[in-house]
């Protein structure tokens, strides 16, 4: 029996406990035990009927046989959410790649850890990807797409093949990225966008035609 903690006590994390409380194969040699926060912001001992505890109020004996998941969101292009998986590795601890029953993964792809794969999501051949990413419901990886960490793909986000996804980028829902385009670290590609050329560092696309803005950079944004 492994035991489950989701790091994170807001909207996202409790998103993610529906998840894992209703995925009956993995409730079978997984345990959901609670939640994990800064105590700066617990309002409340228990979420979800479960106990939400400090970094510093986690024992070395709750330690053992332990699997993390990341239950926060992309606020700040997902700073916090590299901040707390930084933090929770130096102090020795494994995450789990949860990965939605109805999700379909090719046996190729390389993955770290962290990720949170949700229903109906694709991933095809050849796709590497690094650790702390998000992919909400029908988001889709073309094959030989290198994404690299703490991404977020929205409801319905789709990338042709070979496209390169660096770090901290953001798809809004149904955003499309043509084949072999390389997104650079914190590119926001907003709802329903067409990325069909390279998306430099920070800048959002913001239309259908590929519009992009430099004034505002995507971390203004969300």
């Amino acid at each position: 029996m492994m035991y489950l903690w989701i790091v994170g006590n807001g909207i996202h994390a409790g998103v993610l406990w529906e998840y894992l409380s209703s995925d009956v194969l993995l409730m079978k040699d997984h345990q959901i035990c609670g939640f994990i926060a800064d105590e700066e912001y617990i309002q409340d001992e228990q979420f979800k009927g479960l106990p939400v505890k400090t970094f510093e109020g986690f024992g070395e004996n709750e330690r053992k046989d332990v699997l993390l998941l990341l239950g926060i969101g992309y606020s700040h292009m997902a700073d916090f959410r590299e901040k707390l998986y930084h933090r929770c590795k130096k102090n020795g601890f494994a995450f789990l790649n949860y990965i939605h029953p109805t999700a379909v993964i090719h046996p190729s792809v390389r993955m770290g850890e962290g990720n949170v794969i949700l229903e109906n999501v694709i991933i095809e051949a050849g796709c590497e990807i690094g650790s702390g990413n998000m992919f909400y419901g029908g988001s889709v990886l073309g094959h030989d797409t290198f994404m690299g960490d703490y991404n977020t793909m929205s409801i319905g986000a789709v990338t042709a093949g070979c496209v390169k996804i660096n770090n901290h980028c953001f798809l809004g829902v149904r955003a499309v990225i043509r084949d072999h385009v390389t997104l650079s670290n914190y590119a926001l590609v907003g709802a329903a966008a067409y990325a069909y050329k390279d998306v430099p560092a920070y800048h959002v696309v913001y239309s259908p035609r590929c519009e992009m803005s430099g004034e505002k950079k995507s971390v203004d944004l969300i």
